[in-house]
């Protein structure tokens, strides 16, 4: 009996942690007065070798939430935003340690096409570790020609 009232309060304890951090918070809002520098990024070259952002790893997460990396896996989502500012919408959204086509730039946003729901959107550049080239079909790690 003891075994099933600890199992109801942790499965209480998980349902309540989750109702507060299944969704990360919006990225702040930008509050540049300069205009959006933007820098679109080159059609894909002759062996589709392309960019590529790669959202922060589970391990990253974990640290950061103060959560198990496992749980990490299993519930949190990096949201596309329709727009890079204040007024967005989610579009979509990418897992932890993804990487995504990127297909444009403005000001501290990345726009790229999820691999988990193919949403286009934006994402901030603070969920973003690093930039590397990879080609579009076998996602292996690559040398631009240019």
């Amino acid at each position: 009996m003891k075994k099933v009232g600890l199992l109801v309060v942790l499965l209480a304890f998980y349902a309540l942690w989750y109702v507060g951090t299944v969704t990360n918070p919006p990225p702040p809002p930008t509050t540049s007065t300069q205009p959006a520098r933007t820098r679109p990024v080159v059609a894909a070259d002759p062996t589709g070798c392309v960019p590529h952002a790669v959202i922060h790893s589970s391990a990253y997460w974990a640290a950061e939430l103060g959560q198990p990396e496992a749980v990490v896996l299993q519930t949190h989502r990096i949201n596309l935003w329709n727009r890079p500012d204040d007024r967005r919408q989610k579009v979509g959204e990418m897992r932890v340690g993804s990487r995504a086509v990127i297909l444009d730039e403005r000001d501290g946003f990345y726009r790229v096409r999820s691999p988990l729901d193919n949403a286009a959107g934006w994402v901030n550049e603070l969920q973003v570790e690093s930039v590397v080239h990879a080609d579009t079909e076998t996602r292996e790690l690559c040398t631009p020609s240019s």
